[in-house]
C-alpha cells in the first residue's frame, strides 16, 4: 500500500470518527432539550393548585361559620379542579414513570371525592371530615414519596407541603366528630401554608434559572 494511501485512509477514518462525535453530540444536545421543554412545562400543575389552595384557605378563614353544605360545595369543587389538573398533567408527562402515573391516579381520585361531594351537599359532617382526611393523607403520601424519588432542587418544599397535608389528614381521621368550625380553621390554616409553598415550587420549576441549578 502506498503513503498517499494509507494517509487517505487516516484522514477518511478521522473524519467519520468527528462525524460521529457530531452525530452523538447532536442527539444527546436534542435529548436534554427535550428533557429541559419538559421540565419547564411541569411547573403549571403546582400553580393551579397553589392557588387554589390559597383561596380555598381565604375563603375557609374569611367564613369558619359557613355550613357545612357550603364547605362540602367549596371543598368539593377544589377537589375537581385539583384532580382535572392532576390527570391531565400526568397524561402529557407520561413519560416521567411511576410518579406520572400516581399522579393520574390520585387526580381519579380527586376528581372521584370531588364528583361524590358535589353530588351529595347534604352528606353528614362526620362523613365529609373523612372524605376531607382521606384525600389529604392521599396527597400528603404522594407528593412525599414523589419528592424523595426526584431530583428537584424544591425536594424539601415538596416534602413539607406532603407532610402538612398528612398530618391534617391524620389529625381529621383521629378527630371526625368535633367542632366543625374549627375543622375549618384547621384546613384553612393548611391551605393558607401549603398553597405559598406550592406555588413556590411551581414558579421555582418554571424559572430556566432556577430550574438548571
Amino acid at each position: 500500500m502506498s503513503l498517499h494511501n494509507t494517509r487517505a485512509g487516516v484522514v477518511c477514518i478521522v473524519a467519520q470518527q468527528k462525524s460521529k462525535r457530531r452525530i452523538t453530540l447532536k442527539y444527546f444536545g436534542g435529548s436534554m432539550d427535550s428533557i429541559s421543554t419538559v421540565h419547564s412545562h411541569s411547573h403549571w400543575p403546582y400553580i393551579v393548585e397553589g392557588i387554589l389552595l390559597i383561596l380555598f384557605g381565604l375563603v375557609a378563614i374569611v367564613w369558619p361559620g359557613m355550613t357545612a353544605v357550603t364547605f362540602a360545595s367549596i371543598f368539593g369543587l377544589y377537589a375537581l379542579i385539583a384532580g382535572v389538573v392532576g390527570v391531565v398533567s400526568g397524561i402529557v408527562h407520561l413519560n416521567a414513570g411511576w410518579s406520572s402515573i400516581g399522579e393520574i391516579v390520585l387526580g381519579a381520585l380527586f376528581i372521584a371525592a370531588g364528583s361524590y361531594i358535589l353530588d351529595h351537599p347534604g352528606t353528614t359532617a362526620v362523613t365529609l371530615v373523612l372524605f376531607v382526611g382521606f384525600t389529604f393523607i392521599f396527597r400528603g403520601v404522594f407528593d412525599v414519596v414523589a419528592a424523595i424519588g426526584s431530583n428537584s432542587n424544591h425536594k424539601a418544599l415538596s416534602i413539607v407541603s406532603g407532610v402538612l397535608a398528612l398530618l391534617v389528614g391524620l389529625v381529621l381521621l383521629r378527630y371526625p366528630v368535633g367542632a366543625g368550625v374549627a375543622y375549618v380553621w384547621v384546613i384553612g390554616i393548611y391551605a393558607l401554608v401549603s398553597g405559598p409553598i406550592v406555588l413556590a415550587v411551581g414558579l421555582g420549576a418554571g424559572d430556566p434559572a432556577i430550574a438548571a441549578k
